[in-house]
């Protein structure tokens, strides 16, 4: 162990050192000599001027102090690995000759450094740094987005693009070697007006990571789904985040540095490696600007919101959209030029003003008209103005010019934590209480942002002084007294050790689990022990692969069966719920899904069958995303291209083109479930419940039980051949037959109309009646169907049965005779046909874009619920 105090001279007099300064001549060297050729190492800043701030640097975060380990081979530092005398950082990158062939990385384990063939890329120069060679990129291009937002490509296009949904913002059109795979993409949201839209999230993939920089994050990075502390590390120091000034700042060993303020402004600047072969809404980096908005096909886009659209990432916010096309941001021309003025938006040009030296390196046009823009569309919102300011300062700093304070406690103020003060000229790599040497080894120019004041440094989003440092599990930094669950091994991810950080970097950790009813996982990134909210049951197109309790099941495919269905109360606050799957029809091709029927209260949402894009609720066709006007029911497309059927807080049925299916139910619902996803009670050994409540003796007599006999799915839009052959269609539609289901004014389940949607046994009747050609039987056992749906329903009936001529079900003296008819249906004066029925012309309705509507009934014209007919 070395420990190095102050030190005040660079050179002795035998050397060259002034006797007076120590300074001249040739510098000293600080580290450890072996006494022979090869066995040695020299500390950073030897032979320099900068061996004077030797006490500054160390390789156990304590600086001053240096450990080594001397009884190998070589010489085996802390912390880092020892080569050719030189000390690398844990992850460093560097090459062996002046030839560049072979690169290395410091993988900080028993000193290992791992070389491979490996040559500098193309636009890449092999060049020699303190003693250590590297390759240098001739060139880095960076593409910014900010604002509401506006688009500053790699190679200096500017436009405005509102979309609210993730898009691409860069990645590697095609790969080549020696050029790591990344993707950036941007996550974008309205705030208060909904003409433009404001980046919410970005989110980079990384060396098989997905690194999520949140809004309004500071000292914190969302990593695989779980939130971390800053500063991280990922695969052995490849992968750097950090705080870097207001931004958090992600930067690679390939060159790659992403920042993002957590409001508006993110960044991503590329080396010259990634020249020519970039894709995204951030251009081909090509220095061609008039080819930047290219379609993912090559042709150009005829607007920014084609432009946008094509880049379009997966999104699970169905509601998003590609934001406004033209005029979305509109200023007369007095107020425009009032945002012009010098005390506004003319700032950032002004040539006496404090961005005066950028003005030569950075056009300030661009974030001039920018800025102006964001004015308009937010009407004298200061913080806007200061954003647009911003926005072009970091841009400024980024390429080293300096700039000049430009905030003050009366203009555009930033706000500080405790401890520390703003500074317009910060190191872009802080000390932090896991990287107290940060800032030696930062080779990014300073940049504006809040500075621990002095004896502080940063543990997450604090100053803190150091000895109130938090620790360090796993290769993870935890703050003071912060808690967080560990698997057996102390690894991240389960819920069997519970663990608190204790004063002087001290990790306790206990024995625990989850509690009866709750489940380990992240909920808004953060693990840990929360109350079971949903169970899921999925299914294939013939098996239940893991009902609500875990049960695997085989179910034949030539049935229509009930997967979900109450056989108990509806819970308060909950509603009636179903999910049927439909039979396999053999003759329909290999594209040809198992419709699914989702029924929530007295909506019914019909999916799959021959046209897996055409979705139907109540039996019209309706467009996606719908939204119910209650909300009741939301149907949307999810990534992948799946359709989801939601009501909110209930239940979620997500059916994908492959044909799998997921049921997610919620916690409402617990014990209160049946069907072939069985009894939600995490008990796997009543799953095979029958609709009696008895256990099934076998999985063939349970699948029977839920057999769903001849109901409407079997046609799903696949038996319009056999409506159309079926002769006496519309007298089974009368009110005495299989009409007396849904008849409005004359239906003998009326009060249960509300409570149990009618339409798919109104449905099954008719299909029934064609099938069994007018068999009182087939009548009566469709109308027998829908009563017991309502006594289930706790809904008191009127005697159905008398007026519908359908005797008790336990009258043995039943005989059963066919109502074909061979007459045809002629209306009154005054009377119209319709469906089937004779009704007043006054009740004929309407028909809109193809949709039959009832007289008086109301509706939406958009999803969106702003035009109402």
């Amino acid at each position: 162990m070395f420990n190095y105090g102050e030190i005040t001279w660079s050179t002795g007099t035998a050397s060259g050192g002034d006797p007076l300064t120590g300074l001249g001549g040739t510098t000293a060297q600080s580290g450890f000599n072996g006494g022979d050729i090869g066995h040695f190492f020299n500390l950073p800043g030897s032979r320099s001027n900068d061996v004077v701030n030797i006490e500054q640097t160390t390789n156990v975060n304590i600086p001053g102090r240096w450990f080594f380990r001397v009884d190998t081979e070589l010489i085996d530092p802390a912390n880092g690995c020892s080569y050719n005398g030189r000390y690398y950082r844990r992850g460093e990158i560097f090459w062996l000759s002046d030839q560049c062939s072979q690169r290395c990385r410091c993988l900080d384990i028993d000193n290992e450094v791992h070389c491979q063939e490996a040559p500098c890329g193309q636009l890449e120069t092999c060049e020699q740094q303190e003693g250590a060679f590297y390759c240098q990129p001739t060139r880095t291009s960076t593409c910014v987005v900010f604002g509401d937002p506006h688009y500053h490509t790699f190679d200096g296009l500017l436009y405005h693009f509102q979309g609210t949904c993730s898009y691409l913002l860069a990645r590697p059109c095609w790969e080549m070697a020696g050029l790591p795979f990344f993707s950036v993409e941007a996550k974008n949201e309205n705030r208060g007006v909904a003409s433009v839209s404001w980046l919410r999230d970005v989110t980079v993939e990384v060396y098989g990571h997905r690194v999520m920089l949140p809004k309004g994050s500071f000292g914190t990075v969302q990593v695989d789904g779980l939130m971390k502390t800053l500063p991280v590390q990922l695969q052995l120091g490849a992968v750097r985040v950090y705080q870097s000034g207001v931004a958090v700042a992600l930067e690679t060993d390939f060159g790659l540095l992403v920042t993002y303020d957590g409001q508006h402004y993110a960044s991503i600047s590329l080396p010259s490696s990634y020249f020519n072969n970039t894709c995204g809404l951030c251009g081909n980096y090509n220095d061609d600007p008039a080819d930047d908005p290219v379609l993912p096909d090559g042709s150009l886009a005829e607007s920014v919101v084609e432009l946008g659209g094509s880049w379009r990432a997966e999104d699970t916010d169905w509601r998003c959209t590609d934001g406004c096309a033209q005029n979305c941001s509109v200023c007369d021309p007095i107020t425009e030029a009032f945002y012009f003025r010098s005390d506004y938006c003319g700032l950032i040009n002004k040539t006496d003003g404090p961005f005066r030296d950028c003005r030569a390196v950075v056009d300030p046009t661009a974030f001039v008209y920018s800025c102006v823009y964001d004015m308009c569309s937010n009407r004298d919102n200061i913080t806007t103005l200061c954003q647009a300011i911003q926005a072009y300062a970091l841009a400024c700093q980024a390429l080293g010019v300096t700039i000049r304070p430009w905030r003050s406690r009366t203009f555009c103020a930033l706000s500080c934590p405790e401890y520390s003060h703003y500074q317009v000229c910060t190191s872009a790599c802080p000390a932090s209480c896991s990287d107290l040497t940060a800032p030696l080894y930062c080779v990014h120019p300073c940049t504006e942002g809040c500075q621990c004041d002095q004896g502080y440094v940063l543990s997450g989003s604090r100053c803190v002084q150091r000895e109130d440092c938090g620790c360090e599990h796993n290769g993870l930094y935890y703050p003071l007294n912060d808690t967080f669950w560990a698997g057996p091994s102390g690894e991240e991810g389960e819920c069997a050790l519970h663990c608190t950080c204790g004063p002087a970097g001290e990790v306790s950790c206990f024995n625990a689990s989850c509690k009866e009813g709750e489940v380990c996982v992240a909920e808004v990134g953060l693990l840990g022990c929360y109350p079971r909210r949903e169970g899921v049951c999925s299914i294939t197109q013939n098996s239940v692969t893991s009902s609500f309790d875990g049960t695997f099941l085989l179910f034949p495919d030539d049935s229509s069966y009930y997967l979900l269905k109450l056989c108990g109360p509806v819970p308060a606050n909950g509603s009636v719920v179903e999910v049927k799957i439909g039979r396999r029809l053999v003759n329909k091709g290999p594209t040809w899904k198992r419709p699914v029927v989702v029924t929530v209260a007295n909506l019914e949402a019909q999916m799959g069958g021959m046209d897996f894009d055409t979705v139907k609720v109540n039996g019209e066709q309706v467009a996606l995303p719908y939204v119910h006007p209650m909300e009741k029911m939301m149907i949307y497309r999810a990534p992948g291209n799946a359709t989801v059927v939601e009501s909110h807080g209930l239940l979620r049925v997500h059916y994908t083109r492959q044909g799998f299916l997921n049921i997610s139910l919620s916690t409402l619902f617990y014990n209160v479930t049946c069907g072939l996803c069985g009894v939600f009670n995490s008990n796997a050994t009543d799953d095979l419940r029958l609709p009696n409540g008895r256990l099934a003796e076998s999985t063939e007599q349970f699948t029977e039980g839920w057999r769903s006999i001849a109901d409407d799915l079997t046609c799903n839009g696949d038996c319009d051949d056999l409506y159309r052959m079926c002769t006496d269609l519309r007298l089974y539609q009368s009110p005495w037959m299989c009409g007396n289901i849904n008849d409005p004014g004359n239906s003998s389940f009326l009060a249960c109309h509300a409570v149990v949607n009618p339409s798919p046994f109104f449905r099954n009747c008719l299909y029934n009646m064609c099938v069994k050609e007018g068999n009182r039987s087939a009548l009566c056992s469709s109308l027998q169907a829908y009563a017991t749906a309502c006594q289930d329903a706790q809904i008191g009936l009127t005697s159905w049965r008398s007026a519908t001529n359908c005797p008790p079900a336990s009258d043995p003296a039943i005989t059963w005779m066919n109502l074909r008819a061979t007459t045809a249906v002629w209306c009154e004066e005054g009377f119209a046909l319709r469906d089937g029925l004779c009704v007043a012309r006054s009740d004929c309705g309407c028909m809109s874009n193809g949709r039959q509507l009832a007289t008086n009934q109301t509706f939406w014209t958009d999803w969106e619920c702003q035009e109402r007919c």
